[in-house]
């Protein structure tokens, strides 16, 4: 869980990162969907909020591991967003769906933004099971030729 702090202190803008209770260890198949659902929270913030000044929290709680990323922008209506074109949104709660995770975002004109995302510690084999699988994010589609009888 070290490169999000590494992470926060080479993105845009100026994030302020605080960690607390973080276990020792957080396998991979939890900490990497985490660390992408914050690549692409810093990111939605630093483009649309108005804003260069970002709150990054990693901690953890009994069996779950949380992340939040706020800033105090213009804000926006959640619902509408996943109804719009861009994937952010959409790509980082597939991220955290694989993993048993869920997100929460909270959001309000001039009011800014905050992104919660948290995940079970326990669903590493689960994970790794489902990750095996095709990763519906990152799957590359070939195309498909058909001839005619």
């Amino acid at each position: 869980m070290d490169q999000i702090g590494d992470y926060c202190f080479a993105s845009r803008g100026s994030p302020d990162f605080k960690s607390h209770d973080v276990p020792s260890h957080v396998p991979l198949e939890i900490s990497f969907p985490l660390f992408r659902v914050l690549q692409e929270a810093l990111l939605n913030s630093a483009r649309h909020s108005g804003k260069q000044h970002f709150e990054v929290e990693l901690f953890g709680t009994s069996g779950v591991i949380h992340l939040t990323v706020c800033d105090s922008g213009v804000g926006f209506d959640p619902q509408v967003a996943i109804l719009g074109s861009g994937l952010g949104i959409t790509s980082m709660r597939e991220r955290l769906k694989l993993v048993n995770g869920d997100s929460f975002i909270g959001s309000q004109a001039q009011r800014g933004t905050k992104i919660h995302a948290s995940a079970p510690l326990g669903s590493g084999g689960d994970a790794r099971a489902r990750l095996g699988r095709e990763n519906p994010i990152e799957k590359r589609v070939k195309p498909r030729v058909s001839v005619p009888d």
